[in-house]
Parts: C-alpha cells; structure tokens; sequence
C-alpha cells in the first residue's frame, strides 16, 4: 500500500482535528458580538447606560458592565460612555448621534449577550 490512513498510536482519533475552546458557547457569543460592537460609527456621540444598582431587571446590565465595559471604552477611547444607577430606575441604553438626534431601547431583563447586541445595532 502507498498509502495507510492509520494513525499513531499516541494520539487520539480526533485529537489532531478537534479544537477545545475553553469559552463557553455562550460566552464565545457574547464576545464575538462585543467585537463587532467595538467598531462603533463615528456618528454615534455618546452613550447612556441608565440601570438600577440592586434591581433584578438590571441584572444582564450590570453583568455586562463589570465584564465588558472596559473593552468596550479601550476601542472606543474618544466615545463618552456613561453608565448612570439610579435606585428602582428601568434599565435602558441611549445613544445620541450627530446633530442631537438621540434613540433608546429597553434593557429590562435584557442578558448581557442582548445588551451587546442593542449596543451594536445602534453604534452602525
């Protein structure tokens, strides 16, 4: 035979071809979202980040914010983003944009997946 599709002995049968990521999927997600967030239009002029500190509709916000904020202003160093608690506030994200022409969404009970996602659709 010319050619014999064994393999060694030493390495397992998928082990050459088989890459074990140690992010979980939904992180992997989460992070492949923010980097498109990253690259944010330069007509976008601010965002507001408005959550409550302790409420449980906030709680996607917040873990957004302790886990992706300084990513997020690292590629954006000149975007002002304001992260704004107020007690028993609903959480919203608002984006302003040239010309004062603001638009918000909703973050109640968002994950923080879904606040990357909102941040990426209006930072194009």
């Amino acid at each position: 035979q010319l050619f014999s599709p064994q393999r060694p002995s030493s390495v397992g049968p998928d082990s050459r071809f088989s890459v074990k990521s140690p992010i979980q999927p939904q992180l992997f997600k989460m992070r492949l979202s923010l980097l498109r967030a990253a690259r944010l239009s330069p007509a976008l002029k601010e965002l507001r980040v408005h959550l409550c500190q302790t409420g449980e509709e906030s709680k996607g916000v917040r873990e957004f914010v302790s886990s992706q904020y300084a990513a997020l202003k690292r590629d954006n160093p000149k975007l002002p983003i304001l992260i704004r608690e107020c007690s028993g506030v609903q959480p919203r994200l608002w984006a302003r944009y040239e010309m004062g022409k603001e638009k918000s969404v909703s973050l109640t009970n968002a994950a923080a997946a879904d606040v990357a996602k909102h941040i990426a659709q209006l930072g194009q």
